[in-house]
């Protein structure tokens, strides 16, 4: 295995949700004092960097935003979920494409059938790739949706804050089946299926496999209540 240490900036920074495509690597920098708050934003920039030369490609002034989640790539834009927004930039030359205004709490990010699936706190957004514009909008009876959005079997699956995956249909967003954990504990990992199963962690004290078709727990493994789900 080959390790390489790229120096981002002469400041102090945190590298926030990076993503390697080829030899390029985008990502956040949230710049801040050493001995500051560890939460502490002093300024924040978007870089695309060369992982071989170190090269600066380009750089984006955030302002006072910050990167939410990690960006995802379609084609020659790369999209950025922020506190103002989501934007979409030309990955060759960092100029912003256009910019979906809203005020975001919290957010994952997902590439469907050339559409965008932007979650906002407790609501899927969908977002036109080229245009930038909301085509649906759900909000559920949950306090957070915990995962990016992911399909299966033509349907659309979430992890939430409270204790549950939601199989969702695509076209209406309604919820068509609820997975539930016992106990209250968010899940905070994106579900994985096998063969006709969903697998997923989360922080309650068991690693849970359900059947898609009826939602029944299949098995389940106990594990440390509260630690950090990991899948």
């Amino acid at each position: 295995m080959n390790i390489k240490q790229i120096t981002l900036s002469d400041e102090f920074c945190y590298p926030c949700y990076p993503i390697i495509e080829d030899e390029f690597i985008y990502l956040g920098l949230r710049f801040t004092n050493k001995d500051s708050d560890i939460n502490s934003v002093k300024s924040y920039q978007i870089r695309k960097i060369n992982s071989k030369t170190e090269d600066i490609i380009w750089s984006i002034n955030l302002s006072e935003d910050t990167v939410l989640c990690k960006p995802i790539i379609i084609e020659s834009k790369i999209f950025f979920s922020t506190t103002s927004g989501l934007i979409a930039i030309d990955k060759l030359n960092g100029r912003q494409v256009w910019k979906y205004k809203a005020k975001i709490w919290d957010s994952h990010l997902s590439s469907i059938d050339d559409k965008i699936y932007l979650t906002n706190k407790n609501a899927i957004e969908v977002i036109d790739v080229s245009s930038g514009t909301r085509q649906k909008q759900k909000k559920y009876r949950i306090k957070w949706i915990d995962s990016p959005v992911v399909t299966k079997n033509s349907k659309l699956f979430i992890s939430t804050s409270n204790s549950k995956i939601l199989e969702i249909d695509k076209n209406s967003l309604e919820i068509l089946t609820e997975y539930k954990y016992p106990g209250g504990w968010a899940i905070a990992t994106t579900p994985e299926f096998y063969q006709n199963q969903i697998l997923s962690n989360s922080y309650a004290s068991y690693i849970t496999s359900f059947d898609i078709d009826t939602g029944d727990i299949v098995w389940r493994i106990k594990k440390k209540v509260g630690s950090e789900p990991k899948q």
